[in-house]
């Protein structure tokens, strides 16, 4: 008896020794029940966070776009009334101009391609808005309301036409040209100008007949190379143009005839120039590569 009473005492010390010793451990698994469940609906909380972080994030984007399309509104004539050796007789914005500026990042918020035209067509003479307008026809290109979609797309020789609405002005190329000559000795408007139509027919090249059956617009190119030989970023975007032209056979061949070989003269020209190096010497070599391939084969 005394054997067995002394083994219970001693089993009950070790007990409360241990007890103390891992106090937390005991409290743990004296917890109720119901604590269990708790746990698991706290495996749930991350995909909740995450959702909510993402749902944020769109929001903080979307808000971050609205407020640089309204920035937009007054960007150009701030830069034209900085630089009015640029544009010159600028001088103030009217309320008339800034009523179109809005309306223009409007269009370009909801991809209104024909409606940017149309701006561009109505006020041919003011440069801020002539330049904003052919920046905002780049920005919708990728809206997907954008009508250009509607053309179709390029397989092979033939354009197959989407059942997506196609713009009403296919005269697009006609206004931008219009646009380029009566600003010539605009730099800015020049380089937007030539920067808009790469743009287009980079994106969709189902358009590049358009521009290669119209020799207005070669001719403005060509001029902007002639009138603007020293700026280079012109250089640059108008021999990536050429390029990208060039990159077909049958238009490579339209450019080399024209004018009895006058843009391949210009293209010479600007390589050979002293202070001609990087990208806009990179485009002019793509260019006379591509044409010089096209008359060999």
């Amino acid at each position: 008896r005394l054997r067995l009473k002394s083994k219970g005492s001693d089993s009950k010390k070790l007990e409360e020794r241990l007890r103390l010793k891992s106090k937390g451990s005991w409290e743990m698994d004296n917890q109720p029940k119901h604590s269990v469940p708790r746990v698991e609906n706290k495996s749930d909380a991350p995909n909740d966070d995450c959702n909510k972080y993402m749902t944020l994030l769109r929001k903080k984007q979307e808000t971050e776009n609205a407020r640089l399309v309204e920035s937009r509104k007054t960007s150009f004539a701030q830069q034209m009334q900085e630089s009015p050796s640029i544009v010159p007789g600028v001088v103030s914005r009217s309320a008339e101009e800034s009523q179109i500026c809005s309306n223009l990042s409007d269009c370009t918020q909801k991809g209104q391609f024909d409606e940017i035209i149309n701006i561009l067509k109505i006020n041919p003479s003011s440069p801020s808005i002539v330049a904003m307008a052919l920046e905002s026809l780049r920005d919708c290109l990728s809206h997907d309301d954008c009508p250009i979609h509607g053309f179709g797309t390029y397989i092979g020789n033939e354009t197959v036409h989407s059942n997506r609405r196609s713009t009403s002005n296919r005269g697009w190329i006609k206004i931008i040209t219009m646009t380029l000559s009566s600003h010539l000795r605009n730099q800015v408007i020049q380089l937007e100008g030539l920067k808009t139509i790469w743009a287009i027919i980079s994106l969709y090249s189902h358009l590049i007949s358009e521009l290669a059956s119209n020799p207005e617009c070669l001719d403005a190119i060509i001029s902007a190379m002639e009138t603007h030989i020293d700026g280079e970023a012109v250089q640059e975007i108008a021999c990536g143009l050429i390029a990208s032209l060039a990159g077909y056979q049958k238009y490579a061949l339209i450019l080399a005839d024209l004018h009895h070989g006058v843009i391949v003269q210009r293209l010479i020209f600007a390589l050979r120039r002293s202070s001609r190096t990087g990208s806009p010497q990179e485009n002019v070599l793509k260019a006379l590569f591509r044409l010089s391939s096209a008359i060999l084969s």
